[in-house]
């Protein structure tokens, strides 16, 4: 098993990401560019955002600049982007997911990454990023299967037609 934090020391550039265990939920990021380093987390009432370090170095906000956490009634939604609130405004992991695809930053088209952690410890991930296809870009969202995984020694595993890739977790009680 690799150490987490081991890994990011050890990583020039882990790039954002989630990671959710039984117990609690990480959110990390790093930037490449001089915009994207230009921000540091700000705790809000309903979970944290990023912000400007220093407003005056702010290039462009779309894509760093929005809330990687917040608070869903007694849920928790964490992303890599602005998606959180699309989630929040909704109401329904899935159905805010329905209505975004990957980042519009080419020529990386970063993987939008989701989670929602429920009250009683399960959780759904979800992974919107864009495949190659004939030399176009075009949404995997479009293209991809949603899977379905109980935690267990003989996980079963449904596949059904989704337009977001989604993986579901539940503790056995």
């Amino acid at each position: 098993m690799v150490d987490f934090l081991h890994f990011l020391k050890n990583t020039s550039y882990p790039g954002r990401g989630i990671l959710v265990g039984k117990d609690r939920v990480y959110y990390f990021i790093m930037g490449r560019s001089e915009n994207s380093r230009n921000r540091v987390f700000v705790k809000t009432d309903d979970g944290i955002r990023t912000e400007a370090f220093d407003p005056a170095k702010l290039a462009d906000p779309s894509l760093i600049i929005y809330h990687p956490v917040r608070t869903m009634g007694s849920d928790l939604v964490v992303t890599n982007g602005d998606q959180t609130d699309t989630i929040c405004e909704h109401g329904d992991f899935r159905r805010g997911l329905m209505t975004r695809e990957y980042e519009p930053d080419g020529p990386n088209w970063t993987p939008r990454i989701s989670a929602i952690v429920h009250e009683d410890g399960s959780f759904e991930m979800s992974i919107s990023s864009s495949t190659r296809t004939a030399g176009v870009f075009a949404s995997s969202s479009a293209t991809r299967a949603a899977t379905r995984i109980r935690l267990s020694s003989s996980a079963p595993i449904r596949a059904t037609a989704r337009r977001c890739r989604h993986l579901r977790a539940s503790r056995w009680r």
